[in-house]
């Protein structure tokens, strides 16, 4: 049996990818993930430009995790210029982040992902005609995300108020009560949809074996940590192999290019490649926590590690997001209960300097890194994005999803539900392909 497939473009993903596969005398010849979408020269957009600036360049790599984009470039500016914000200003930067982690979640949890497992596998309207309860919670979860985001990043998409030395916009007390009234108020909620999820996802559970590679997430002091903390390195066991900080990620990330795709392959410096192929977000985060912040998503982590063992499927890539939107709510409640008010900003004065930002994203960890002049001006920048750390193991779960379905491949229609499922593989990384390409 021999074959050649090609999957373009890869559908309810964020930007444009094709899955080239070669079959030859029976065995898998070839597979190639190829990310089609225009290089975007963000790095090189940079140089030039006041470290004031960045910020909020760099958040227009894309329209989904602007947030994040927008936090890490900060903290690298301030890093460089040895810059601490004001204790009110970090707290207000986390649930600017909470809010964009919750908002990206959603938007793949109800547009992208679930309708995989609930009813139509190509709608996701069918979600609101076969789960009208789910659906509408999920909405209504997605839209406080936005709500919370404007509230504190002054915008919905591309926030205006981070700057170097803190936050430039206070929030009223009655913002503040409202926020968190309406995040109490769906906790119980989301749990309830998380458990519901959680089945879903466990009926699909053996659909896609993780394939054997490093996991990377940020951590501190045990448990899943989303804005500051240090890198915990496991590996394909679960075991801790080490830990970095933000600002030795040099030391122990490299990248290298292929000829058929615009993204660069990361891969575990000390590992070499391809042994140090890693993956990152919110499945490695689940991996590498000792617990999760707020009770309720303890409760469910305790559920997660029972059904999902760890590096057995990748669609704990989907339940580990449901479990992180009940935690996130329970982190936004608790972080408000704090009055945030007091010194917002001070003043910086820019100066020559080597700064790293580091966050974790909705996908993974994301990376900024500057140099500055005495001016306060870029002169080098470098950015790792998720989804780029993730390419080479997508294109390996890939590979090895069609090497155990290759008898699948010798009749058409049980070749094009393969087909079929490979796109559903891919969306359990949720890639954020615009991000990945600059």
């Amino acid at each position: 049996m021999s074959f050649k497939a090609k999957i373009e473009p890869v559908t309810r993903v964020e930007g444009h990818a094709s899955v080239n596969i070669e079959i030859d005398k029976g065995k898998v010849k070839d597979v190639r993930m190829s990310i089609v979408e225009s290089p975007r020269f963000f790095e090189y957009l940079l140089v030039g430009v006041s470290g004031e600036e960045a910020p909020r360049i760099s958040q227009r790599i894309c329209g989904i995790c602007f947030a994040a984009h927008s936090l890490s470039s900060v903290k690298a500016v301030e890093s460089a210029w040895g810059v601490e914000p004001p204790e009110k200003a970090e707290q207000l930067r986390r649930l600017l982040h909470l809010g964009g982690v919750l908002s990206s979640h959603l938007l793949h949890l109800v547009y992208l992902a679930t309708p995989d497992y609930l009813g139509d596998e190509r709608r996701f309207p069918c979600l609101n005609a076969s789960r009208p309860e789910l659906f509408k919670t999920l909405i209504e979860m997605y839209g406080y995300s936005n709500s919370l985001t404007e509230t504190i990043g002054g915008r919905r998409i591309h926030v205006s108020t981070v700057v170097p030395g803190g936050m430039t916009k206070c929030v009223s007390k009655e913002q503040l009560d409202g926020l968190r009234k309406e995040a109490s108020r769906m906790i119980g909620n989301a749990s309830n949809v998380a458990e519901s999820l959680l089945e879903a996802f466990e009926r699909g559970f053996k659909s896609f074996p993780v394939v054997p590679s490093f996991r990377i997430a940020m951590t501190s002091n045990g448990q899943s940590e989303l804005y500051d903390g240090e890198v915990k390195v496991l590996n394909m066991h679960g075991e801790e192999e080490y830990s970095f900080k933000a600002d030795e990620y040099m030391d122990n990330i490299a990248e290298k290019t292929v000829g058929y795709s615009y993204v660069k392959y990361p891969y575990l410096r000390k590992k070499g490649f391809p042994r140090g192929i890693y993956m990152t977000g919110c499945l490695p985060r689940m991996e590498t926590a000792r617990g999760l912040k707020g009770e309720n998503a303890e409760v469910l982590f305790e559920k997660y590690n029972s059904l999902f063992k760890p590096g057995k499927s990748l669609v704990a890539y989907n339940s580990a997001r449901a479990i992180e939107v009940v935690s996130i709510l329970e982190q936004i409640q608790e972080l408000m209960m704090e009055e945030v008010y007091g010194d917002l900003r001070i003043k910086v004065k820019p100066k020559k300097g080597v700064g790293v930002g580091l966050v974790e994203a909705p996908r993974g960890i994301l990376i900024h890194h500057y140099e500055t002049d005495s001016n306060g001006v870029i002169t080098k920048a470098n950015i790792i994005t998720p989804t780029t750390q993730n390419a080479p193991a997508m294109e390996r779960s890939i590979q090895t999803f069609v090497e155990d379905r290759i008898d699948d491949f010798a009749s058409p229609d049980s070749r094009d539900k393969v087909i079929k499922e490979v796109e559903k593989l891919i969306r359990c990384y949720d890639p954020c392909i615009s991000c990945s390409v600059h």
